[in-house]
């Protein structure tokens, strides 16, 4: 019996130790699964963070460049615009120009016009002034007249 208990405690002893081994393997295996879950998990979500990056900046990338398009249309326009305004201004000076000349031109006019006016008005003053006198010697042409008449009578009277 004794041999017995000694097979039976050897036997119980190895299925211990087997046991004991196997389920440390189990743990081990259950351990290096989770950690290789872990590690999928984390590089999945890695993948997806760096998928989701490029996404962001190719997306990025093509708003910055509609951008810089609409801000080259705008740019674009504003330059027309501004030629067509640069244009009109050029268009405006040259007829500033002629319709300064023109005015320079006419201001001589007037000046001309101005000083004929002035040389016709004492040229007509002097006419009025020397109608006055015409007309006053006239008048004494007529007193002389009549005077050299009563003289003439009178000397004649004087005579007879």
């Amino acid at each position: 019996m004794k041999s017995a208990q000694r097979h039976f405690q050897t036997l119980r002893l190895v299925l211990i130790d087997i046991q004991s081994k196997s389920r440390g393997y189990l743990v081990r295996k259950n351990l290096q699964q989770r950690i290789l879950e872990r590690s999928v998990l984390v590089l999945q979500s890695s993948v997806r963070m760096w998928i989701a990056r490029q996404r962001f900046l190719t997306f990025q990338r093509a708003i910055i460049l509609l951008q810089s398009h609409q801000r080259r249309r705008e740019a674009c326009s504003e330059v027309k615009k501004l030629r067509v305004e640069q244009r009109s201004i050029e268009h405006q000076r040259q007829l500033n120009k002629g319709l300064e000349n023109k005015i320079i031109s006419l201001q001589h006019k007037i000046d001309e016009q101005k000083k004929d006016n002035e040389r016709l008005l004492t040229k007509e003053q002097e006419s009025e002034n020397l109608k006055k006198e015409f007309e006053q010697l006239k008048i004494n042409h007529k007193e002389l007249k009549q005077n050299l008449k009563k003289q003439l009578n009178l000397e004649e009277e004087l005579q007879q």
